[in-house]
């Protein structure tokens, strides 16, 4: 990380001022509602204190601040500031868990080749 350099938290205000600059490059907007931040850090060290980030909304014309998290999902996966995979892995749990219990319930009713379809279909993506 860089130093405090007198242009906002680490550089924060000028990246966020380059992302603002290519959105409305682009003719994009952010949807406010839907963003927020993770700081990712050793597990070890511990932040003495939480920077807020603020961005432009276009909608009401001010600066709004974004929400912190303790993880986000990005494209399926769940990230914490930790980069460990435990979130990740009990949402999978949950899901497989889910799944598993339709199939034991269907067991009795239908042929196994079915059963073995239904894995496929509920199970298999979320493994691979």
């Amino acid at each position: 990380m860089r130093e405090n350099q007198g242009n906002g938290l680490y550089g924060l205000d000028s990246e966020l001022a380059k992302v603002s600059k290519w959105l409305k490059a682009n003719k994009l907007t952010l949807n406010i509602k839907k963003s927020n931040y993770v700081i990712f850090r050793p597990r070890q060290k511990t932040m003495p204190f939480v920077p807020p980030v603020k961005i432009f909304n276009p909608m009401s014309n001010t600066l709004t601040s974004l929400e912190i998290k303790d993880f986000v999902k990005y494209l399926g996966i769940m990230i914490d500031p930790d980069l460990s995979w435990k979130n990740h892995i009990d949402f999978i749990c949950h899901k497989i868990s889910k799944s598993i219990g339709i199939i034991a319930k269907l067991r009795h009713y239908i042929p196994r080749h079915l059963l073995l379809s239904i894995y496929h279909t509920l199970i298999t993506s979320y493994l691979t």
